[in-house]
């Protein structure tokens, strides 16, 4: 019974959403797959409208993607423990 009611307030709530909100949403549902995936999916009727464009901006996957740059080096030495502290603040 709880399942059932979650399966059907979910299909529900897709009712209220447009092409866009719902692309975002199985994006994230599906683990940030890449948008040729989601294509392949819409276009197969799997994920609802099989004419549904797949085009939006991910925050999470573009920072996923993002490279960190390395730190300067340092030439300072530490004589005894604790001389230097590193963190990440």
């Amino acid at each position: 019974m709880h399942l059932t009611f979650h399966i059907l307030s979910f299909f529900f709530s897709l009712v209220c959403v447009d092409d866009r909100q719902l692309n975002k949403m199985w994006h994230n549902h599906l683990g940030h797959p890449n948008s040729h995936v989601l294509s392949t999916l819409f276009k197969s009727g799997s994920l609802g409208n099989k004419n549904s464009p797949v085009s939006f901006d991910c925050t999470t996957c573009k920072l996923g993607k993002s490279k960190t740059l390395p730190f300067l080096h340092n030439a300072s030495q530490a004589n005894h423990c604790f001389d230097i502290i590193h963190s990440d603040v």
